[in-house]
């Protein structure tokens, strides 16, 4: 069994059972399969320096995100997608870590909560 992701800092106070609670039913499932889809897409592109998919997998995580209250995740996609689109792969790589550190803590937190 793997260890459990630290909660990032950004994530502080945030209660995963109130947000399951704001959620229709099964959103959370489809949040967590579709997201981490998105999050491989992601980790891919940046790990090849393809700026153009990253945006691409930004915005279909923002458009997978938007419906929870982090904002955090918001701020890291348009960091990601901005950086992806200057052509900066350094700061695109930057950003991706800190998404990626709330995304994943996020998705084991959701997962958890469902239990």
């Amino acid at each position: 069994m793997s260890d459990p992701v630290p909660m990032p800092t950004e994530c502080g106070g945030l209660d995963i059972p109130e947000v399951l609670g704001r959620l229709p039913g099964g959103v959370a499932e489809l949040l967590q399969t579709a997201a981490g889809q998105r999050l491989a897409e992601l980790d891919r592109a940046v790990a090849t320096g393809q700026a153009l998919e990253a945006m691409e997998a930004a915005q279909s995580l923002a458009s997978l995100v938007g419906v929870l209250p982090i904002p955090a995740l918001g701020v890291h996609i348009r960091n990601v997608y901005s950086a992806a689109s200057k052509g900066d792969l350094a700061a695109m790589a930057q950003a991706h870590e800190h998404l990626a550190a709330v995304l994943r803590w996020v998705l084991g937190a959701l997962g958890k909560g469902k239990a």
